[in-house]
């Protein structure tokens, strides 16, 4: 007997995946994991609530499948930004660019989907705190090995700490997705932008 055919356990899911956990990324990235509610998601993912819980798991879950893909989409345009150009403070400028592109995106500006969703949540859901976490400790590796990079480059003193200097860049960048949801435009986003680069390489 084919299992495979019309009617049967094994047939395909009839919705495309990332096509609905971006409409769920919308809702969850504007009101959060508490102030969206299962009746809200099923409208925007046109997925009734079983399906959905089926598909996802609960609204937490859910909630972490959006966040990893989410995480995986700027983890590899921030590879891009950071290893693709040479220079230190060229591509520093164009990943903190790229953020203030992503987070003003749409108006009004919603700020990082995980620092300004997941950082209010990790005190209620201990799983949605240890996804935080990571997500900060990989940004910071990621950071460190750019970093590390431009001190074999001579583009940094030789006695430059490629970890904190890591931590203070991913700080500058928690700093423009708050600043971003709380209105500042992106004239003065990029302005404090530039300056902090200027400052990491020692250009003031």
């Amino acid at each position: 007997m084919n299992k495979n055919k019309p009617g049967t356990r094994g047939r395909p899911r009839q919705f495309d995946r990332d096509e609905v956990l971006d409409r769920a990324l919308q809702l969850f990235w504007a009101r959060g994991l508490s102030g969206t509610s299962l009746d809200d998601l099923s409208a925007a993912m046109q997925m009734k609530r079983p399906s959905l819980h089926n598909a996802f798991g609960d609204k937490e879950s859910l909630y972490r499948h959006v966040l990893a893909r989410f995480v995986a989409r700027m983890r590899a345009e921030a590879g891009t930004l950071l290893f693709d150009e040479p220079d230190l403070e060229t591509a520093l400028g164009k990943f903190l660019d790229g953020a203030i592109k992503v987070y003003c995106t749409p108006e009004p500006a919603l700020g990082c989907f995980v620092m300004c969703t997941a950082t209010l949540e990790a005190g209620t859901h201990p799983e949605v705190r240890r996804d935080l976490k990571q997500v900060i400790a990989e940004l910071d590796e990621l950071l460190a090995v750019r970093f590390s990079q431009a001190k074999k480059a001579g583009q940094l003193p030789p006695g430059a700490d490629v970890r904190n200097l890591a931590q203070v860049m991913q700080s500058i960048l928690h700093s423009v997705a708050l600043r971003s949801r709380a209105g500042e435009s992106k004239a003065s986003l990029r302005k404090m932008a530039r300056g902090a680069v200027k400052t990491i390489c020692g250009s003031t």
